[in-house]
């Protein structure tokens, strides 16, 4: 039998897995709303977010992303994004959150900096990273956000993967 500490408030530690569990088992057919780039509304439950953020993690596992890896994103507040703020963790890599208003410059040094293993990139900012590609030479592994073709290859980012491909 598991010895539970008690003076803790809960008896299980409280990581970014647990909360989409928790979520997921309590308020699964609870809708999830996000809007997408060109304006329309996408839709799904908590069970569903769950479930596509343990195909991703998976996925990343299955690229050679590992425990403390830092995986950026580069991308808009959309569900593709959020799946990837539990997926990443959830795998014991570090989820590198870049903010998308900064100057290339800034875009590249924080990339840089940050020695990012793989970039998730929306869509809308792959010229952006194409820009800066030379230089943020530590990213092995580019991910563009969306299904596959929705930016027009081939791009300077070498063999991109498509998030939904995954």
């Amino acid at each position: 039998m598991q010895q539970v500490n008690y003076s803790l408030m809960q008896d299980f530690t409280l990581t970014i897995p647990t909360l989409l569990e928790h979520a997921a088992t309590n308020h699964a057919a609870t809708e999830v709303v996000a809007r997408q780039q060109d304006g329309s509304i996408f839709r799904y439950t908590y069970a569903d977010l769950a479930n596509r953020s343990r195909q991703a993690a998976n996925a990343l596992m299955r690229l050679g992303v590992k425990y403390g890896d830092v995986v950026g994103t580069l991308a808009w507040n959309h569900h593709w994004h959020m799946e990837c703020f539990y997926a990443i963790p959830g795998i014991g890599a570090v989820c590198h959150t870049v903010n998308p208003r900064l100057f290339e410059e800034q875009i590249a040094y924080i990339i840089d900096h940050a020695q990012d293993t793989f970039l998730m990139v929306d869509q809308d900012f792959v010229e952006l990273v194409e820009r800066i590609v030379d230089k943020i030479p530590n990213v092995k592994q580019f991910i563009i956000l969306g299904a596959h073709g929705c930016v027009p290859e081939p791009t300077r980012l070498g063999d991109v993967l498509y998030y939904d491909d995954l």
